[in-house]
């Protein structure tokens, strides 16, 4: 990846994770203040009470925003988006509760760079890609 293209993803990634995180804890974005700890996880500084337990990543791995996506898709589809102030939303997979079951969740083939997914309940469904002549470079 060029560096100029590399740098513009970083500032990207970044610039939403600051927004994201700054919604949880009340704050405006440009007010907050991000730390590494030794292992690299990043953290809030200089953030107390509640805001303290504010827990978040940002990571390249591929997979991980793939699992990330599907799970998003099927939380969308479901109406059952995080309660905001809650940083995490658990789909269960496995066990008795199958709340899952009668959905599909298809992942997206959108090239190298980015990472898709559709849920929708029921099997008898297909996605079509359509792509825009004036977009495409």
């Amino acid at each position: 990846m060029p560096p100029e293209e590399a740098r513009v993803r970083f500032l990207v990634a970044h610039g939403m994770l600051r927004t994201i995180v700054s919604r949880y804890v009340k704050r405006g974005p440009e007010v907050l203040a991000f730390a590494s700890r030794r292992q690299g996880k990043p953290f809030l500084a200089g953030v107390h009470g509640a805001s303290e337990k504010v827990r978040f990543n940002l990571t390249g791995n591929r997979w991980f925003f793939t699992l990330w996506t599907c799970k998003e898709a099927y939380l969308k589809a479901i109406g059952a988006l995080p309660v905001p102030g809650e940083l995490t939303a658990r789909v269960r997979l496995l066990g008795d509760s199958r709340p899952h079951e009668g959905w599909l969740i298809r992942i997206l083939s959108l090239g190298p760079d980015y990472a898709g997914a559709i849920a929708a309940k029921g099997e008898d469904w297909r996605v079509r890609f359509r792509q825009w002549p004036e977009l495409l470079p």
